[in-house]
């Protein structure tokens, strides 16, 4: 649930699953107010989309578009610099409110003797009802196993230092996970987030 609107002039992600693993396989995803991705999947050059969902997977070894699909105005990335992953993003206008991220297993195929199945990514708005397909990724195995953790992040994001003033004051509240439709039981909770000398200094601006 998000309490206010956010400008997409500032880059804020928010990630119902900030880390997860499918079968050994770790990916994550949620919600950006400044998403951006390639061209196409042909052209690297980024582009900026605006408001979006985002889905992300990494692997052992380089990883291609090839293992990602979306719709027509979905778009793409692949590459190393935080580890070898393969994204997809797609414009999802999203304003204050609730909603539900969310994985389905879908389709599976052979390639090389080797089983994949294609996860599909969705975010649906609890006020309409209405879901958006955000896009898919392959990953290995047919039977896939959720860990037996869970992980939820709200970040700043940049490739540049942020002036405190470009910080949104936003509430995020991130309801209880549900794995295949139920709650998990509960083993344990925590809240961390990093406060001066923890990450070059940065000012503690969360609570």
């Amino acid at each position: 649930t998000i309490d206010r609107d956010v400008s997409t002039n500032v880059n804020l992600y928010i990630a119902p699953c900030g880390l997860g693993e499918l079968s050994g396989v770790k990916f994550y995803g949620g919600l950006q107010s400044n998403c951006n991705g390639w061209e196409s999947r042909t052209n690297d050059t980024r582009v900026h989309l605006g408001k979006g969902g985002i889905f992300s997977r990494w692997g052992k070894g380089k990883l291609s578009v090839n293992q990602a699909r979306g719709a027509e105005d979905s778009h793409y990335e692949a590459a190393g610099y935080e580890g070898d992953f393969v994204s997809v993003r797609r414009p999802f206008i999203w304003t204050k409110g609730r909603y539900t991220w969310s994985l389905r297993a879908c389709d599976t195929e052979s390639v090389n003797g080797q089983d994949y199945t294609w996860v599909s990514c969705f975010v649906t708005a609890h006020e309409t009802g209405l879901s958006r397909y955000i896009g898919s990724l392959r990953f290995e195995g047919k039977d896939l196993t959720f860990w037996d953790r869970h992980a939820a992040f709200v970040e700043v994001y940049s490739t540049a230092i942020i002036p405190r003033s470009e910080i949104p004051e936003v509430k995020v509240t991130f309801g209880y996970p549900r794995v295949n439709g139920q709650p998990p039981k509960l083993k344990s909770a925590r809240v961390v987030h990093p406060g001066p000398g923890e990450r070059s200094g940065a000012p503690d601006c969360a609570k």
